[in-house]
């Protein structure tokens, strides 16, 4: 399980975890399905705003600081999966 700790100073952002695609940009049979689980301990965020597959989930952040956990499905490696956000946000991952 990993916690995830944002801090949003300003209006709209968004963060997404996502597996890493192939040689190719997409996913296929060998691809791995590390953002597939379950969230919870939300604070400050809503749990509506994910949206989410095997392969990749996304969630509106708030403004203010606002934290969730994420219990992964399966074993993630190292490189398996790539982040990204939008707007200010500063990120804190626990594992």
């Amino acid at each position: 399980m990993a916690n995830y700790t944002f801090h949003n100073p300003s209006g709209s952002a968004y963060f997404v975890l996502e597996t890493v695609r192939n040689n190719y940009g997409v996913y296929d049979s060998t691809s791995g399905k590390y953002a597939s689980g379950s969230f919870s301990n939300f604070t400050g965020s809503n749990p509506d705003h994910i949206v989410q597959s095997d392969y990749i989930w996304a969630q509106v952040i708030p403004p203010g600081t606002s934290s969730f956990d994420f219990d992964s499905a399966v074993t993630v490696p190292v490189g398996g999966t790539t982040n990204r956000k939008t707007g200010r946000i500063t990120v804190i991952i626990t594992p």
